[in-house]
């Protein structure tokens, strides 16, 4: 199986409440058998932390999907307790050809 590695980079600033949600920013992915659906998401105000999920959809068949995800600003990224490091889909590491699934990530943004 071939392993595939997705990392996004999170821009801090649009996770401000000056923000009415926030972007999917700075895709560093070029997989083409990927298709990030969830292009907007719900503020993160500043001091709150907030899970955030990001819908994914199969142009091809993928197996050991792992996402990691870098914050900046002081803004933080984690991932669920059986991940540690990354996050994975809902039902597991793979996505089918025309399947969608669902993962989280937990952002937490500075009181400041």
């Amino acid at each position: 199986m071939k392993l595939r590695a997705v990392v996004i980079a999170l821009v801090a600033a649009l996770l401000f409440a000056a923000a009415p949600s926030a972007g999917a920013q700075g895709s560093e992915y070029t997989d083409k058998s990927l298709e990030l659906r969830t292009t907007r998401t719900a503020a993160v105000t500043a001091g709150d932390t907030a899970w955030v999920f990001l819908q994914w959809r199969g142009l091809a068949d993928v197996d050991n999907f792992r996402l990691t995800a870098t914050a900046s600003g002081g803004a933080t990224v984690g991932y669920p307790e059986n991940t540690r490091n990354h996050t994975s889909l809902s039902r597991g590491e793979a996505l089918r050809k025309d399947q969608t699934d669902t993962m989280a990530l937990r952002l937490t943004v500075p009181a400041n």
